[in-house]
């Protein structure tokens, strides 16, 4: 769980209790559920806070939550395979580095969000490092490599209806 927050207004000079004070916070968990008792939480917390203060609270999302992946073992077990006719290495499913919307998107159709690494450390996007990476020999192999496991899951996809009702199926249990 992580939570971020910032003070965006509240008040001109340290003796003075400003009439109004605004807090912008985002929090991440690895799954709706945890998100929604974190939620909860946070809202509970405020209110009493309110309370005790004899004022009042006013909550307004900015924007909808990114939700988890709806993981597809039909899906997942096929791009292994896929990975590894590349000459490349599966490592297990880790805990996000950062959001993604993509998660939205799993809860609508079966949806997979391979990574292929370019580095050897991990290293989070939007940094310098992920940045400096990209522009590596290794890094150009891996778009090459991506195409060619799309390209392949692709042609599975359209040309194998009994893979794609195994999919169906693995997405509708997982769900």
């Amino acid at each position: 769980i992580r939570v971020s927050s910032i003070i965006t207004s509240g008040g001109r000079a340290t003796n003075v209790i400003p009439d109004q004070a605004d807090v912008r916070m985002e929090y991440r968990t690895d799954s709706q559920r945890k998100l929604k008792e974190l939620d909860e939480t946070v809202h509970a917390c405020a209110q009493g806070a309110a309370m005790a203060l004899k004022c009042q609270v006013e909550f307004q999302p900015t924007f909808d939550s990114f939700m988890d992946m709806v993981r597809v073992p039909a899906l997942e077990e096929y791009s292994a395979q896929l990975i590894g006719e590349l000459g490349r290495t599966i490592a297990p499913v880790t805990p996000p580095m950062g959001s993604s919307d993509v998660g939205n998107v799993s809860y609508h159709c079966p949806t997979i969000q391979p990574l292929l690494d370019i580095c050897p450390e991990p290293f989070a996007p939007h940094t310098h490092e992920f940045c400096a990476a990209t522009i590596t020999d290794r890094a150009h192999q891996a778009i090459a490599d991506g195409a060619e496991f799309l390209s392949a899951m692709a042609l599975r996809v359209f040309n194998d209806e009994e893979f794609r009702r195994r999919v169906r199926a693995s997405f509708e249990e997982s769900l």
